[in-house]
């Protein structure tokens, strides 16, 4: 399995929980489950094989996305996550939409033969693909954010074409993200580039690892 998909998919687990926040039955149990394991991801991307920044890079993305996810409807989840952001425990700021294209700005301008900031663009990409708009999220600026996917897939593609045991490209089966501008080319485009583990049959594996999960987090256990 690819060691991006190891390092994030339980942080994923929790973002695709929150995305469904009538499901959630005890939000504050979520959160300290999300905490945990946002706490272990550095350190499993340190063993991962990833220099401190790249870490600390993936951590930022995964918990940018969260925090996005987790306001996204209002309603109690919402109302608790927006005391309880894990942006402002972690990096002490509040501006995680806008600073998640900063660093991704940077993992675009890394070399192609620099490995590990790829796998850190991987990690961005999805946030992007499941629905992460940030500081585009009013859709003031469509045109910029379709660019800006247009450049992570150029970045990415011709590395992942190369991927040993690429299965045959698939078309993604998951719901689209609902604030969408005109991402077709998008969306075609990384359902090809992700055919490796992070997002070929990405939905299905994440969502019977959040179906676990949550039956877990009924039960009081970690």
């Amino acid at each position: 399995m690819h060691r991006i998909y190891e390092v994030t998919r339980v942080c994923f687990d929790h973002a695709l929980l929150l995305n469904q926040p009538e499901g959630v039955a005890d939000v504050a149990t979520l959160h300290r489950s999300a905490v945990d394991q946002v706490e272990s991801t550095e350190a499993a991307a340190r063993k991962a094989g990833f220099g401190a920044e790249n870490a600390r890079l993936i951590k930022y993305a995964l918990v940018a996305f969260i925090d996005e996810v987790a306001q996204a409807t209002p309603g109690p989840v919402a109302d608790f996550w927006v005391d309880h952001l894990l942006q402002r425990d972690y990096f002490n700021e509040v501006r995680a939409g806008e600073n998640f294209f900063v660093h991704l700005e940077k993992l675009l301008g890394a070399r192609r033969d620099d490995e590990d900031a790829l796998d850190v663009l991987q990690v961005y990409a999805t946030c992007l693909f499941l629905g992460f708009r940030g500081k585009y999220v009013a859709r003031s600026n469509e045109r910029g954010f379709d660019e800006l996917c247009r450049r992570v897939g150029d970045k990415l593609k011709d590395r992942l074409a190369l991927e040993d045991g690429l299965p045959p490209p698939a078309e993604a089966e998951w719901k689209r993200p609902s604030r969408t501008s005109n991402l077709a080319v998008w969306i075609g485009a990384i359902a090809l580039l992700f055919s490796v583990a992070l997002l070929c049959g990405y939905e299905s594996e994440l969502s019977e690892d959040a179906e676990a999960l949550a039956g877990r987090l009924q039960e009081g256990v970690p």
